[in-house]
């Protein structure tokens, strides 16, 4: 298994596509043109952004299901797990110490 970090990947795109966003500078004058061109290149970035984490969420979970196919299957007879798996409680017999619902004894003055 690969030990790149997916998840944190797939978190900072959408992070580095907001600062990208913000550090895009304002226009200072009233020319419509040029704010029009600044509100273009914003759409555009945030679509990029978006459009890349979702390409890698696409690619990631059909990936992670695969990975854990195999974890929700029953064990197999045999393999020490099965009792466990199963939810039938401890698989071991228990101490031969006290019984933990009955009280302690207590000591009686002399």
């Amino acid at each position: 298994m690969s030990s790149f970090p997916w998840l944190t990947v797939i978190g900072a795109i959408p992070l580095a596509g907001a600062l990208a966003i913000a550090i895009i500078p304002a226009t200072g004058s009233d020319d419509r043109r040029a704010q029009a061109a600044r509100d273009l290149v914003i759409k555009q970035v945030a679509l990029v952004a978006s459009v890349v984490t979702l390409g890698m969420t696409a690619v990631l979970m059909p990936v992670v299901i695969l990975a854990s196919w195999h974890d929700a299957d029953p064990a197999e007879p045999g393999d020490g797990t099965a009792a466990r798996s199963a939810g039938s409680g401890p698989t071991t017999p228990r101490s031969a110490g006290p019984d933990p619902t009955t009280p302690p004894k207590v000591a009686e003055p002399v």
